[in-house]
Order: C-alpha cells, then structure tokens, then sequence
C-alpha cells in the first residue's frame, strides 16, 4: 500500500526537491499551501493540492475537511516556514514558525502520523564551542527573530515529544544553498545576494577607472559557514525518514567541515587576479574605520554579518549513526562558484529584457579562424611567459572552440571542447571582450560568462587573458 503524505512548505526551494523524491519512489502527496502551483508536478498524477495556511487553526480548513484529511494521510512532513530576516518583532514569526508549528502538530496527532519538522541548525543562537542535535534550550540569544521563532517551534515539539504521543523527527540544516536557482532567487536567496553586493562594489571601483582599492568585509577569516545544498537536504531528510529507528531524533543536516571564509575570500581575489578584498574582524575596523565604499557594503549587507565570524561545531552523531560517515560531504569552491554563477545569470535573465538582435556568427567565426591564429606560436604577453591552460569557450548559437596555451604562448586553436575547464558566453559578451570593451568580470558579473569545471583555473586564466584583449582588440578584417 502505497504511503499517503501531507507536505507543507512543498513549494519551497527544499520541499520541491522533497516531494519529487517523495513521488519518484510512488507516494500520493498532498501539499497544503495558501497558493496552488499545479505546473509545478504537472507530470504526476499522485500528487494533489489543498488549498489552507498552516498559521489559522486546523490549517484554514472547515472542521470537515480537517477530519477528511487526517483519516486520509500516514505521514506528515512540515516544511512551511518564514524564513526572512526582515521582520521587526518575533509576532511577526509567530503565525507561521510558531502557530504554524502547533496547527500542523494538530493534525498529525489527530491522524497518529508521525511528523517530520524541518527546523535550522541555528535554533543554537549565539552558543559557540559544540553544539549537539540532543541539545536546544541553553538559555542562548538570538541573531534575529527568525532564529528565535524556529527556537520556539522546535522547543513547542520537544515538550509534545515527551508525552509520547505521536514520533517527531527534526531536521536542523544549515544555510542552504539552491544548487539550481530559478528566477526567483534573487529576491530571497541570502548568501548569492550577499556575495552579488560585494562583486557590484569591486566592479562600481573599476568602472571608475583605477584599480580596486582593498575592500574589507566585517568577518573572520578563519571562520566558516556550513552551507548545503538544497537536493541533499531533501534526499538525507527522505532517506533518514524512511527508517523508522530515526523517528523521534534530531538530526544536524550539516557537512563536517563548514564552508571556510578564507574560500570566499579566495573567489574575489581571483577573479579579479589581485587582493581586493579582505575580512576584518571588528578590532581590525575599530582600529581602522570603514571608507564610504566599505561603509556602504556594510549597510547593503548587514542582514549577514552576524553570521561572517560563526565560531560553532555543530556535531551530528545521531547523522552519522543513521547514514554513515560519508553523509553531506564538505562543499568545494567549485560547487558553490557554479551555484553563484547560475544565480547571476536568472538574476540577469529576470532583470534585463533580452534583445532580439543576431550576432553575426561569422565575425566570431573569423575570430577563431582568422584572427586568432595569427598569434600561434607567439608570446601573448610578456607577463604570461607562465601561463598553461587547455580550455574551451562555448558562444552560445555560434560554436565551441578549444584553446591551448603553452608557456603564455597560443599553440592550438580547434573546433569542440576540450580542457579541465571551460566559459560559456553570450555573442555581445565575447565580441565586447575580445574587443577590449568589457572585462571578463564584468560578463561573469552581469550572468553572461558562466565558468564550467576548474573554477580557479578558470578565473586566473580569464584574468590573465584580460591584458591581452585590452592590448590586441579584435577588428574584424576589412573594418575600422
């Protein structure tokens, strides 16, 4: 017999992944949400939706369709949560994070289903030192009313939990991260858009003409985020659930080594191919006050500082128990830098109406055929004696040409993919670099570049190469 299952939240950027997990292994599901979003399943006929808020009491549902509904369902996973920081007092969490909680805790008693609550890993506030999935109130403060809500949630199913009613599963996360943004990510997505305000101010600089003054970010260097990323989470949360030795525990959702600053840090400074940005503890700021660029940074993302300096461990025996020691394994900069990069181009996609206008395949052609070949076997530039790469360049609609360089000098160009990394980029983009117009950066910057592969190859290469369109821009032949 085939499982019935209620999800709350199944819209979000973690219950989307869940519910197709849940209906890939043959579950009817039901997502409760205030808005419906048939195409969002289209192509499962298992799935239903119903429409109620899981902040009125019985889910905004008549006592009848309350009663149908918990005869019907077996399973409930509660993933419905506000999870901004925009709010200004904790009754403006309290409906969905902390009502919420209580109603749909409701309804899977009534129906004796066990419940699987997605919480955060942050319900630990400011503790630092170890923090452990068995432990929760330790009279900790909180970053934000966001923080304290979910808190308040979770500590509400701790004391249900104690009466042995029905099994409560919590899952606790960390910053989640989407691996596939969509266009909607810009307007909620935390992390993207505070690395997308740094890389606007480092480019706002050169724009300017001169070169980027070091910008430091209030942080630390040696402290660490511990991002995830969105279909993970969902597969560990279905994989822990469907033992039911797991039912009733906590389970930190984390990597064993969090995300380091230092990598954040690294990204910047290579994409630009020197130091231009810095963490700064706030001794190093009160010993040294922010300039206006640096000052504006700060504005723009003080939603975030308070997690740039993290100092916490958070331990997850009873995960590594349930699944093994392989669980969640640390993130690379490869995999966030793609994420970042996908997130920049929906934004560029949401944002910017997209021209009809044709590139003529054939200047670009040229540039690989003609052009380029021109300077086999000679020195690029004299500052690029060491550079060796195998890359390709993917012009979106005009071809894919492989590039090798040897001893900074070009020795093959050829038709097709090949090398350790790669750049996919827009017609205007590539014949504005090649041209001396735009930097590589800056196409990256505005979602027109996207770095496949190597992600530090990739930016030193692009960086380096940077010189020479500025120095040799392309004209086509015949033009002036």
């Amino acid at each position: 017999m085939n499982s019935s299952i209620l999800v709350t939240g199944g819209t979000g950027i973690l219950g989307r992944h869940l519910v197709k997990k849940l209906l890939e292994n043959n579950a009817e599901v039901t997502i409760l949400c205030r808005t419906p979003k048939p195409e969002l399943f289209a192509t499962y006929p298992s799935l239903h939706w119903l429409q109620g808020d899981v902040a009125r009491p019985d889910l905004g549902l008549s006592p009848a369709d309350h009663a149908l509904l918990a005869d019907k369902i077996d399973t409930v996973y509660h993933l419905a949560a506000r999870t901004d920081f925009k709010g200004k007092s904790l009754a403006d969490y309290r409906p969905v994070n902390m009502n919420g909680v209580c109603n749909v805790y409701a309804l899977a008693s009534a129906a004796r289903a066990p419940l699987h609550h997605v919480s955060t890993a942050f319900v630990c506030g400011r503790l630092q030192g170890q923090f452990t999935e068995e432990m929760l109130d330790q009279g900790q403060k909180f970053r934000n009313f966001y923080e304290q809500s979910k808190f308040y949630g979770e500590l509400f199913l701790r004391k249900k939990q104690n009466t042995r009613s029905i099994p409560v599963t919590i899952y606790r996360p960390g910053i989640i991260l989407e691996r596939h943004p969509t266009g909607d990510s810009g307007n909620n997505f935390g992390p993207f858009t505070f690395l997308d305000a740094i890389f606007r101010l480092l480019l706002s600089t050169r724009r300017h003409g001169k070169t980027p003054d070091i910008i430091r970010v209030r942080g630390h260097r040696e402290s660490s985020m511990p991002f995830v990323f969105d279909d993970k989470i969902a597969d560990i949360i279905y994989a822990l659930s469907k033992n039911r030795k797991n039912r009733g525990k906590t389970f930190h959702l984390t990597t064993r080594n969090a995300f380091a600053n230092q990598e954040i840090e690294t990204l910047f400074n290579q994409a630009f191919g020197q130091k231009v940005v810095c963490w700064a503890t706030a001794d190093d700021i009160a010993d040294r006050p922010l300039q206006p660029p640096e000052e504006l940074l700060a504005r723009r993302t003080a939603v975030y500082a308070d997690y740039l300096d993290l100092s916490i461990d958070f331990a997850r025996n009873q995960l590594e128990t349930a699944l093994g020691h392989a669980v969640l394994t640390d993130l690379s900069l490869d995999e966030v830098f793609q994420a970042f990069s996908a997130f920049l181009a929906c934004k560029k996609r949401q944002s910017q109406v997209i021209s009809e206008k044709k590139e003529d395949t054939g200047e670009i052609s040229d540039y690989f055929t003609g052009y380029l070949p021109g300077f086999l076997d000679r020195p690029l530039l004299k500052n690029l004696l060491s550079l060796n790469a195998l890359f390709w360049l993917k012009i979106q609609g005009a071809g894919t040409w492989t590039i090798r360089i040897g001893e900074g000098c070009l020795r093959t160009v050829s038709s097709g993919a090949g090398g350790s990394f790669g750049y996919t980029v827009t017609p205007d983009t590539f014949l504005q670099v090649v041209r001396g117009l735009r930097s590589p950066q800056e196409g990256f910057f505005r979602g027109e570049i996207a770095i496949s592969g190597n992600t530090r190859e990739g930016l030193r290469t692009a960086t380096a190469l940077e010189e020479f369109f500025s120095r040799y821009p392309y004209q086509q032949e015949g033009t002036t």
